[in-house]
């Protein structure tokens, strides 16, 4: 399963969606509804996932589904480093 449909899954999981109508630009804050406990939920399944750590400042970035995508290839690139 690749990166981008992990993270739908898990977001469309938490976020209590249907993860076929999830785009990777819908605003997961204005269109889904979700809060700062549910970014936290999000990237708890995120870093056990993947197992990687999600520092706590990236959680703000946490607009999009394409945006967690961005910041789970990135710490597992720098996870590898």
């Amino acid at each position: 399963m690749s990166i981008q449909a992990q993270v739908t899954a898990i977001v469309a999981e938490v976020l209590e969606a249907d993860a076929a109508t999830l785009s990777p630009t819908a605003g997961l804050v204005q269109e889904l509804g979700m809060d700062s406990v549910l970014a936290i939920d999000i990237a708890t399944a995120i870093e056990k996932a993947f197992k990687i750590k999600v520092p706590d400042q990236r959680l703000e970035e946490f607009a999009t589904v394409g945006a967690i995508v961005a910041i789970v290839e990135e710490l597992q690139v720098a996870g590898r480093a």
